[in-house]
């Protein structure tokens, strides 16, 4: 078994490679693809092969995958990502003598109204089109995004959302990472599509009730509108494409389109997921 982790220098990939080792995974075993590699020195560091690996230079990607055999693709998520950013290092992943493909997707990719649907959607088509064995990771809304809200409101004593009373079943990358280094070396888990969300859903009255506690003073919630919204971060001065990307984000939000029942993921781990509140935690000790 050869792996090779992409997007290695992010924060994600070094997630998933942490669980890799720690799941016994050797080092030796393990190849950390980046596009600077510069920023994956620490990798090194630790014995770890980094290659570069840029998903707009072709030759970087037949390279790299030369003698892979699992190949965790971490997908490019930026608001201004191309619908098909992805389609080069597929193409080269196709060419690949791979046991399995698995790609960091988005939570119900298929009916998904979330701005970076039309990317995961035609990186999960071109996947499937061109016959690569794999598994679709569709990860919920990260936890992590939602950190700045309670500690604005620790700081501020009001918390401000269009969401209304819409419940998220976000899930922690921690808890990804986990999963991603379980799914890649379980080949019961290939050729599957897994919706991954949190176990214990919240709403941004939740968000103030929790930052209320740490606060140790009132936390007020304020709903709005989405027109409001909108009017708020265009008097903030957010760019014409980022707040076209913001109201849909919302707008899905609030709709409850974040929220399920679903625990495939606690189910995959063993253990429940990590829940916001944990992560404050996390966030705060450190």
């Amino acid at each position: 078994m050869k792996i090779l982790v992409s997007g290695a220098s992010g924060h994600l990939g070094h997630l998933i490679i942490r669980n890799l080792l720690e799941r016994g995974v050797s080092k030796e075993q393990i190849v950390a693809g980046a596009r600077h590699t510069n920023r994956a020195r620490d990798l090194e560091a630790q014995g770890i092969k980094v290659i570069p690996f840029d998903y707009d230079q072709p030759a970087t990607l037949e390279a790299g995958l030369k003698g892979i055999t699992h190949f965790m693709m971490i997908s490019v998520s930026q608001n201004d990502t191309p619908v098909h950013q992805h389609d080069l290092v597929i193409e080269a992943a196709a060419k690949a003598n791979l046991e399995v493909l698995v790609f960091t997707s988005i939570f119900r990719a298929k009916e998904s109204n979330l701005p970076l649907a039309p990317i995961m959607r035609a990186a999960e088509e071109e996947i499937e089109a061109l016959g690569i064995p794999h598994v679709f990771l569709r990860d919920n809304a990260y936890l992590e995004m939602y950190l700045s809200n309670v500690m604005q409101a620790i700081q501020t004593g009001q918390l401000v959302s269009s969401a209304g009373d819409a419940k998220i079943a976000g899930v922690s990358r921690f808890d990804i990472a986990e999963a991603a280094a379980i799914v890649l070396t379980h080949p019961e888990y290939y050729g599957q599509t897994l919706e991954l969300a949190g176990d214990q859903a919240f709403t941004f009255k939740d968000l103030a009730q929790l930052a209320q506690t740490y606060r140790k003073a009132p936390v007020t919630y304020q709903p709005i509108t989405l027109a409001q919204s909108h009017q708020m971060m265009k008097q903030a001065g957010f760019p014409k494409h980022d707040l076209a990307v913001m109201d849909q984000l919302e707008k899905v939000t609030a709709s409850g389109a974040l929220n399920t029942d679903d625990h495939t993921l606690s189910e995959i781990l063993g253990h429940a997921t990590l829940t916001i509140d944990d992560l404050v935690k996390r966030y705060l000790m450190s």
